[in-house]
């Protein structure tokens, strides 16, 4: 598992890395330190005619330990900073993979899975590099231990040692396999409740009126029982760890002085080394609970790092598939003679065929309806257009870039249709932000125009009802637009989509909450509001496609122009 965490670090992350292994390596040298002026301290205070001069090497031990313990704060800091900036630089990268990734890989996660993955398994998985480091460090302290035990109580101090490595080897062992089901488990308890917390919030009113309701309560109370189960079973079973060793090595202990009384020696000629024995093992014991628990910690988030390695190799594969692209040769995608659908063929990775042979056409400055039954494939052809989904065969022209190809007439090619393309989803999102930040959206803070936010709502017919806001523009607008009505939503969007003045917007049943007199009133104003903006459009609303320009109906797998 450290060689796969490895792998996850960059050059500067391996520097920070090893930097922090360099401070921990301080630590059981400090250690030393401290114990090897301990036991000649101990060793003379207990004899006859010890003097005062013992004092100022009693005060120099004091400061030395003091310095360990201030030495142990500072490599701490270090150990968060790193967790930190580590958690911090996964959760980016994921972040970004997320929306980089094709759309089919995309739909195969829920956003409570998305979340779980670029916010707690990047925090679980960073914290596990330090712990790495740290088990190391609390191996060689241990050892260093177990060798002053050893030099001290020479036969027993070894057979302390032996007991003690025996005992962590069988809870190690126990706790290994149910330590790595419990994190594996836990994750996903914890994935299901959330979905519940979300399923609450989503479906609020479908659940307020439902008499069932309560079923809803009884999923999430079940959910989280289960989740806060496996963290008890688990705390219970890493905390049993500490417990049996500290209190086996106890008995031990207390055994060795019974078994010393029994046999008539006279503990005043042994109890300088047996003090020391006492003060070694119980610093000891704290550090080789700790061992235990570190390992134990890092099987329980074994699942969390077999996520994570997985998403970032898929970051890293779609990076170098982006390195491939940007060698090619950019090409500027414009739209003066408009968009061309050729033969078009696709069909879903689970057999389902959408397309076959289907060809049509969006001309500049024209208006195109795509009409037809629910589940026909309207969505996937706009999806095809948007370049979010690739055809088994055939092409996709914006002027003469085949989208579909990434090609021209001179060969292959790179280009962005996001300068050109404007696109309104079937499902509106909006952010809990205010309605200026979700026109705006995508464009840098510095560079938004207030001027150009008012424009884009009159011509969304939603700027009176803006205006009468609380805040106005600085209205916050709730959970995806919670706090206003669906036709307002639909119409915050739209204005979303004509801020960022594309040649053509493409929309998928964006007005579909909109009464017919507002929704052409939309329509005539995005006309007029650039020229003669492009328009594609999908729509169950007949009177609508009526008023474009150009209609094709989606039937058997292929396209029919019926205007």
């Amino acid at each position: 598992m450290l060689k796969k965490l490895g792998s996850l670090l960059d050059r500067s992350q391996r520097a920070a890395v090893r930097r922090f292994a360099l401070l921990c390596l301080f630590s059981p040298a400090a250690d030393m330190v401290g114990v090897s002026m301990m036991i000649p301290v101990l060793q003379q205070a207990f004899q006859r005619g010890a003097s005062s001069h013992l004092a100022g090497r009693v005060f120099l031990l004091a400061l030395v330990l003091m310095l360990v313990g201030v030495f142990e704060l500072i490599r701490g800091r270090f150990s968060t900073a790193l967790v930190v900036d580590l958690s911090h630089s996964w959760s980016v990268r994921i972040y970004e993979m997320y929306g980089m990734e094709e759309l089919e890989d995309h739909n195969r996660r829920t956003p409570i899975q998305a979340a779980e993955g670029v916010r707690t398994d990047t925090a679980v998985c960073a914290g596990m590099i330090p712990a790495y480091l740290s088990l190391a460090v609390d191996g060689m302290t241990t050892a260093a231990y177990a060798l002053a035990l050893t030099y001290v109580a020479r036969g027993v101090g070894a057979v302390s040692c032996l007991l003690m490595a025996a005992l962590m080897a069988v809870l190690y062992g126990y706790s290994r396999f149910h330590a790595s089901r419990y994190g594996e488990k836990r994750r996903r308890l914890e994935i299901q409740a959330r979905g519940m917390v979300s399923t609450m919030y989503g479906s609020y009113k479908e659940i307020r009126v439902d008499a069932n309701r309560k079923n809803l309560l009884e999923r999430y109370r079940g959910a989280s029982a289960a989740c806060a189960q496996v963290q008890k079973d688990y705390a219970f079973a890493r905390g049993l760890q500490g417990i049996v060793l500290r209190d086996a090595m106890q008995s031990a202990v207390f055994l060795l002085l019974a078994v010393l009384l029994m046999s008539g020696v006279d503990l005043s000629h042994i109890l300088p080394e047996m003090v020391i024995f006492v003060t070694l093992l119980t610093r000891m014991l704290p550090v080789s609970k700790r061992i235990v628990e570190t390992l134990t910690g890092i099987q329980f988030g074994s699942k969390y790092c077999e996520v994570l390695c997985q998403e970032l190799e898929r970051h890293d594969a779609l990076l170098r598939a982006e390195a491939e692209r940007k060698r090619l040769r950019e090409k500027r995608v414009t739209l003066s003679q408009g968009i061309r659908v050729e033969h078009l063929s696709f069909q879903y990775a689970n057999g389902k065929r959408i397309f076959e042979d289907a060809s049509m056409e969006v001309p500049a400055g024209c208006s195109v309806a795509v009409i037809g039954p629910s589940g026909e494939g309207k969505t996937t052809l706009l999806d095809l257009i948007l370049g979010l989904l690739h055809p088994q065969e055939g092409h996709i022209w914006y002027d003469d870039f085949d989208l579909a190809e990434g090609a021209d007439g001179h060969g292959a090619c790179r280009g962005e249709i996001g300068a050109v393309v404007s696109y309104i989803p079937q499902t509106v999102f909006l952010n809990d932000e205010t309605v200026r930040y979700n026109v705006a959206f995508t464009a840098n803070e510095a560079d938004w125009s207030e001027e150009r936010v008012i424009q884009c709502l009159q011509c969304a017919q939603v700027w009176e009802d803006v205006r009468e806001m609380p805040e106005g523009l600085d209205t916050v607008i709730g959970r995806n637009g919670a706090a206003i009505s669906g036709g307002q939503r639909q119409r915050i969007a739209l204005a979303r989509a004509l801020y960022k003045e594309s040649e053509i917007l493409i929309m998928d049943e964006a007005t579909a909450a909109l009464d017919m007199e507002t929704e052409r009133a939309v329509i005539d104003s995005i006309r007029h509001m650039r020229g003669n903006k492009t328009l594609l459009m999908v729509t169950h609303h007949l009177s609508l496609a009526n008023e474009c320009e150009r209609v094709y109906r989606l039937e058997n797998r292929k396209l029919v122009r019926v205007r």
